[in-house]
């Protein structure tokens, strides 16, 4: 067992075999030797126990078990109070980090102890779409949100939960994941920053999110919007009106007889030009195997916070 762990990664995971064997290894590669790897199986019947308890024989996980439980909250639950970091890292079974970033984040949080939450931009694939092609999607709205809520525009934000790193003790403060929640990134997101949690938001890509048929979001649709309002109700969350939603109102009277006018004598009325808050930022082929398409993302990850390089002093966010 090790001792003096400055970073616990929690993993969850639930018949997702296939997705495991490809993302894990990437974790198993960057965990350095103040960090430990603590994985909960929900109880799967594949190849995952068996999986997960080899390498944990090997020394390459720390802490591991498997039994049945409620669901992702509940797992998450289970290796936060496993974990021996000051600090945990939320790891999914499916997505793919950028561990360098990471490890950035890891040392600010240990320099900066006041600070009890690193969030940080993510970009997604969308393997349920039956296209050709597929996009990364730069999830940039999580950014225009978090700046919104430190400008104390909004009361609360909404924020995804891949990137989420965690000092241990604030747990104590924050509470832990709610299990009768499905979507529990979202509940857990409008409450801490109800509280006004010290979060401090990291702007490279921290993730790249591969949703899939398995997925939690996926599989949870039908409650999405049950669990939203009651977080509406008890946090007094605002859901927010895209850029484009906000632009679309209905013109008056005399604006819609202007307009005619214009059209009438050949003069087009001026585009206004709207953010998109969710960008392609590349379009690939379809891979036959997913064994090809995580190296793709692996490279994408590298390559996009390579070209896109922040000044040091510039990389995070922070409350004023």
């Amino acid at each position: 067992m090790k001792n003096n762990i400055n970073l616990s990664y929690i993993l969850t995971t639930y018949n997702k075999i296939n997705y495991l064997k490809e993302v894990l290894p990437y974790l198993l590669d960057n965990c350095q030797e103040d960090e430990e790897i603590v994985v909960v199986d929900g109880g799967s019947n594949d190849e995952t126990p068996q999986y997960i308890e080899n390498l944990y024989k090997q020394g390459k996980i720390h802490q591991f078990i498997s039994e049945k439980d409620s669901g992702e909250a509940e797992g998450f639950n289970k290796a936060i109070l496993m974990a021996k970091g000051e600090l945990v890292k939320v790891i999914t079974d499916d997505d793919l980090y950028d561990y360098q970033n990471i490890q950035i984040c890891k040392q600010f949080m240990l320099k900066n102890k006041e600070i009890d939450v690193i969030i940080g931009n993510i970009a997604s694939v969308y393997l349920t779409e039956n296209k050709d092609k597929l996009s990364i999607i730069l999830m940039q709205q999580y950014q225009k949100w978090f700046e919104e809520w430190i400008n104390k525009e909004t009361k609360n934000c909404f924020f995804c939960g891949l990137s989420l790193l965690i000092r241990k003790k604030s747990f104590s403060f924050l509470g832990l994941l709610d299990s009768s929640f499905k979507y529990t990134d979202l509940e857990f997101s409008i409450r801490i920053t109800t509280k006004q949690a010290n979060i401090a938001f990291y702007k490279p890509l921290l993730v790249c999110s591969v949703v899939n048929q398995n997925s939690s979001s996926v599989n949870s649709r039908d409650v999405f919007e049950f669990e939203r309002n009651k977080v509406v109700g008890f946090y007094d969350y605002k859901i927010p009106i895209s850029l484009i939603q906000k632009n679309q109102k209905t013109p008056s009277i005399f604006q819609r007889i202007w307009n005619k006018i214009l059209r009438t004598i050949g003069i087009k009325k001026p585009e206004i030009l709207i953010p998109n808050l969710n960008p392609t930022y590349a379009e690939f082929n379809h891979f036959e195997k997913i064994s090809d398409l995580y190296p793709y993302l692996h490279h994408f990850l590298e390559k996009y916070n390579q070209e896109n390089t922040i000044e040091k002093d510039d990389l995070f966010i922070l409350r004023k």
